[in-house]
């Protein structure tokens, strides 16, 4: 249920992109990546990697237009013996690079793309090389990256990237043309393609294939949800790949006399043939990717969601904005973020309810900005988010992920109800433990919480973790605060020393101020658990009791005793708690 004024969403969207976007050099960001809008935009990200940082993040606001230009040196791997190969995440929010037309070939040049060299760590995701585009070189040329390079090992990942355009390698010598990838010099970088298509022309002297030239060890790339219906031609031999030297495929195809070396790949007969054999991955031909706005994709429904989920836990960290509901009814929800692949960006729920969630909604982030998220129904339970300790809460499992994991939390609540006993559970490595922490917003967390509330029920029969009405532990030598928000729950726990009725466990400098707990929440501890010398928390939270709700004494907490500039408001006999408007 939305209850919020559309007045306040509009502000708070205002606020959020302001404190979001800051300006760098010649180019935006939100967070810690690049925002690009334009061919020249692009050009200076291609100048920022070239001056050494090699792992800047990016991504493209809207398609890009090459149209007059009539050269073009590659991201990553700029200048003689093409230095700085790229390692960072660019994503290219389901747009497109239209327009570019380069003969780089006849410059000798090798390593061409849109992305030259790319190394270890690399991902690049949701972007098409249209049909508009043509580029040529002398070794390794693709639509999207001309060459994984380096000895270092590691994994470069390529998802839900086409190539419809034109790709030439030389056609008197030289090797390696591909319509994703031109190919792969090392031979201990894995390289994973998913949900990748070429139906553009790829042609070169040798070594060329549909989605990817020449790959160095043919057990180093694996291929997956991936077609071609594009011609690929080679001046000698008569090998016409779908990936050159690569043996591992899953659920490819290709139109039937467009190649003849196809691996595992299967042969259609029709593009037609082709829609539906990749299920929820693809929108008819076209890799399935949410729509992109401002900076954030569209969380229009489950589909949105879990493909959200899934790019963040498996590829790239992207910023998400909630426009509808959403049911999780009947699934077994995987949170957003693990300890190898945290959530880092934003996500604005705008107060769109979330209902029938049994799992933490973000399992682990760090630097991650959470605003507006309603979480209005579910039963909670701990689950595992990697090879690490187990928390839980309504909004996000774990934000303690190391020394810059500081996040922020507004506007936000739930009123899930959460539980945890002593069940074991067993991580990836094999290692069993059980839940540590368990909050009702954050199982563990640092940063700022501000203007939230939760009221739901908590009920703990562990014996040995820490337990809180909003936090379960929260920690960071004085960069943790809880502040202005509430609790209106009852918390039932086994043991009485790490439970409090804000927080089960804190540590020096943290402050909680101007919070409010209703009175019979079931727990006598305001905070409970860590140092245990006398340290000060800053402004001791309110306390207030439950026939307190109704006379607007806790409003007025919440707003910090004042009446300016309030966030809080509260009609006494309308309504039976503070709540945001205007």
């Amino acid at each position: 249920m939305r209850h919020i004024t559309y007045m306040l969403r509009t502000t708070a969207t205002l606020i959020i992109m302001m404190l979001a976007t800051t300006r760098m050099s010649a180019l935006d960001k939100i967070g810690n990546v690049y925002c690009i809008h334009n061919a020249s935009e692009l050009n200076e990200f291609g100048t920022i990697v070239a001056k050494g940082d090699t792992a800047a993040n990016g991504m493209l606001m809207n398609d890009i237009d090459f149209s007059g230009w009539t050269s073009w040196e590659p991201i990553g791997g700029r200048g003689t013996g093409n230095p700085n190969p790229y390692c960072g995440h660019f994503d290219g929010g389901g747009h497109r690079i239209k327009n570019l037309v380069v003969d780089n070939a006849s410059k000798g040049w090798s390593s061409q793309g849109v992305f030259g060299r790319v190394t270890a760590g690399c991902v690049i995701a949701n972007l098409v090389f249209d049909s508009s585009c043509s580029i040529s070189g002398k070794n390794s040329v693709g639509g999207i990256a001309g060459q994984v390079h380096g000895d270092a090992a590691g994994t470069v990942k390529f998802v839900n990237c086409g190539n419809e355009g034109s790709v030439t390698g030389n056609t008197t010598s030289g090797e390696e043309a591909g319509g994703i990838l031109g190919g792969s010099s090392s031979s201990v970088i894995k390289i994973e393609f998913k949900n990748c298509y070429n139906s553009g022309n790829v042609k070169g002297y040798s070594w060329c294939g549909a989605i990817s030239g020449k790959i160095e060890s043919s057990t180093n790339a694996t291929v997956t949800n991936c077609y071609n219906i594009g011609s690929v031609q080679e001046t000698i031999g008569a090998s016409m790949n779908f990936v050159a030297n690569c043996s591992t495929y899953d659920n490819c195809y290709y139109l039937s006399g467009k190649i003849n070396n196809t691996g595992n790949a299967t042969a259609v007969s029709s593009k037609e043939e082709l829609v539906g054999k990749f299920g929820t991955d693809y929108e008819g031909l076209y890799p399935y990717v949410p729509k992109f706005v401002d900076g954030y994709y569209q969380i229009d429904g489950l589909r949105a969601m879990k493909w959200f989920r899934d790019m963040v836990n498996n590829y790239l960290s992207v910023n998400g904005r909630q426009t509808a509901a959403i049911d999780l009814a009947g699934e077994e929800w995987i949170p957003i973020g693990t300890y190898t692949n945290a959530f880092s960006g934003y996500y604005d729920g705008q107060w769109y309810a979330i209902n029938n969630i049994n799992h933490a909604l973000f399992g682990v982030a760090t630097n991650a900005h959470f605003t507006r998220i309603a979480i209005e129904s579910g039963n909670i339970t701990p689950t595992v988010m990697g090879n690490d300790e187990i928390t839980t809460g309504s909004i996000v499992a774990q934000s303690w992920a190391g020394d810059a994991s500081s996040c922020t939390m507004t506007y936000c609540y739930s009123r899930a109800h959460l539980s945890q006993d002593n069940s074991v559970y067993t991580r990836p490595d094999g290692v069993t433990s059980q839940c540590v922490d368990m909050g009702g917003l954050a199982g563990r967390f640092e940063g700022t919480i501000e203007n939230c509330f939760f009221a739901g029920n908590i009920n703990s029969t562990h014996t040995a973790n820490s337990v809180g009405g909003l936090i379960g532990a929260f920690n960071a030598d004085g960069k943790t605060i809880l502040r202005r928000s509430y609790v209106d729950a009852h918390i039932t726990a086994s043991q009485q020393q790490l439970v409090g009725k804000f927080a089960g466990w804190y540590s020096d400098a943290c402050i909680i101020e101007y919070c409010v707990v209703n009175d019979d929440c079931g727990i006598t501890d305001d905070v409970n658990g860590g140092p245990w010398t006398g340290n000060t928390l800053g402004q001791l939270a309110k306390l207030i009791n439950t026939s307190d709700y109704t006379t607007g004494k806790d409003c007025w907490v919440l707003n910090q005793e004042s009446s300016v500039n309030p966030t809080w408001y509260q009609t006494i006999g309308v309504d039976s708690h503070p709540v945001w408007k205007d």
